[in-house]
């Protein structure tokens, strides 16, 4: 059962009604109607009281308060029933696995930009089929310039917008492509794009 705010202001060391309510700066007698209707309580006057005494504004105006291990959750509840001894070696595990996610995660991300290089050698092979043969000798012996480039993105949204029905994410796949292509021709990008 909750407690009444009287009851809360005796056990933080208020011996009388006056002297609570200098410390919240309330008048004797709105705290004497606080204490006698706690539903009535501003939401301000009970955070100035919960404030003063040290406790949740549920006890201010004699709500049950929910048990916080529950309000924190399993894991927390379980974290705090452990021996304060055993706790950093939780907290190093914790630390340990988010490492491991992130190693996950890295490897996740190595393995899309490998699948955007394999797909990029397909379109790149494609590509210079197109091309015409002083413009496919241009490419393999000097490298791509800025127009190479731009023609190739060109080349490469309208193949990806054929399978689009295939490739819901067209956008990020040029984009992962296009990285793949700058790689490989590093010279060939130009100072609009992004890094």
């Amino acid at each position: 059962m909750a407690k009444s705010l009287q009851q809360l202001r005796k056990d933080a060391g208020y011996r009388t009604a006056r002297e609570f309510a200098e410390a919240c700066g309330f008048t004797p007698s709105s705290l004497a109607r606080y204490e006698k209707d706690p539903d009535a309580i501003p939401v301000k006057s009970a955070w100035k009281m919960a404030d003063v005494l040290g406790c949740t504004i549920d006890d201010v105006v004699g709500r049950e308060s929910q048990i916080t291990a529950d309000l924190r959750g399993e894991i927390q509840a379980r974290y705090e029933a452990l021996p304060a001894s055993l706790r950093p070696s939780l907290t190093d595990y914790l630390g340990f696995l988010e490492m491991r996610a992130d190693e996950a995660e890295s490897v996740y991300r190595q393995e899309i930009e490998d699948c955007y290089t394999d797909m990029f050698k397909v379109y790149l092979v494609m590509f210079l089929e197109s091309l015409s043969q002083d413009e496919k000798n241009e490419v393999l012996l000097f490298g791509s310039s800025d127009l190479t480039r731009e023609k190739f993105q060109d080349f490469l949204c309208t193949k990806v917008i054929e399978k689009s029905d295939c490739i819901p994410q067209g956008g990020e796949v040029i984009q992962g492509v296009m990285r793949a292509y700058d790689k490989f021709y590093p010279t060939a990008r130009t100072s609009a794009d992004p890094d």
